[in-house]
């Protein structure tokens, strides 16, 4: 029968490692929001700035501190400053070898099914032990068992942590709005829309001005009725259940190797 242990193995990682892992969130990011890939993979002269290109409010403080959190580690704002700053300069190869000095990565032990060595049973062990290890109930999770319930309230972990297993295995995500979201969006453009109008109007008469005010109400039920629903759905192409996810990094992790 399969060994069971819950315990991870990590190991260090290398800048090449890290930058692998890097342009996997890069190309599931771009699948998701935009439906494509990436114009072009990263590389290590990859400035900071046009790494994170999307997003104009980004300092190098906060990617410091993200950088802290999804690697789990603690490297002081002096040394990453000398890494990110400035963003127009510095490069992905200061970030990558900064993290590869610090970070250790989880990889697949290798098990024992019937006493014979067995790759996605090793897979699928070590996908439920990081599972349990963020807090998951493990206890009802087989190989046959769906994706689906577990992807939708923990989707962090299959786009984050199982991505580190192998860099570029899984399919490309998609993700399925929630009510809360669809709520939110909705909340938005009415608001706006009455906020426009009562501006307008308030010229007549300043009471059409409460109308606005309807945003906030509907803001709020938002926030806290739909405060952490997460995707309805995730979908990560054909792969159905945790059987189908083993396999796909087993079969990644051969072709790497050999």
């Amino acid at each position: 029968m399969m060994e069971e242990d819950s315990t991870i193995l990590k190991q260090p990682v290398t800048p090449e490692y890290v930058l692998a892992v890097f342009n996997e969130w890069n190309r599931q990011d771009y699948e998701a929001n935009y439906l494509r890939e990436p114009p072009e993979l990263l590389t290590l002269a990859t400035t900071i700035e046009d790494w994170f290109f999307d997003d104009d409010f980004l300092t190098w403080s906060s990617v410091a501190h993200r950088m802290n959190n999804i690697w789990g580690l603690s490297i002081p704002r002096k040394e990453w400053k000398a890494v990110l700053s400035p963003v127009g300069k510095k490069t992905l190869a200061g970030v990558c070898q900064l993290i590869a000095r610090h970070a250790r990565a989880p990889v697949i032990r290798e098990r024992s099914f019937f006493g014979k060595p067995c790759r996605p049973a090793s897979v699928f062990l070590t996908i439920r032990a990081m599972l349990q290890e963020a807090g998951v109930d493990v206890s009802e999770i087989r190989p046959s068992t769906s994706l689906e319930e577990y992807a939708r309230q923990h989707w962090e972990l299959f786009w984050g942590d199982f991505t580190m297993l192998a860099p570029g295995a899984l399919p490309p995500c998609r993700f399925v709005r929630t009510p809360g979201q669809t709520l939110e969006t909705a909340c938005i453009t009415i608001g706006a829309g009455m906020f426009v109008l009562g501006l307008v109007l308030g010229m007549i008469d300043p009471l059409i001005l409460f109308f606005p005010l309807i945003l906030c109400l509907l803001l709020l039920v938002r926030i806290f009725c739909f405060p952490a629903l997460g995707p309805t759905y995730v979908y990560f192409g054909d792969l159905k259940t945790f059987r189908d996810l083993s396999e796909t990094i087993a079969v990644h992790e051969a072709a790497r190797i050999c």
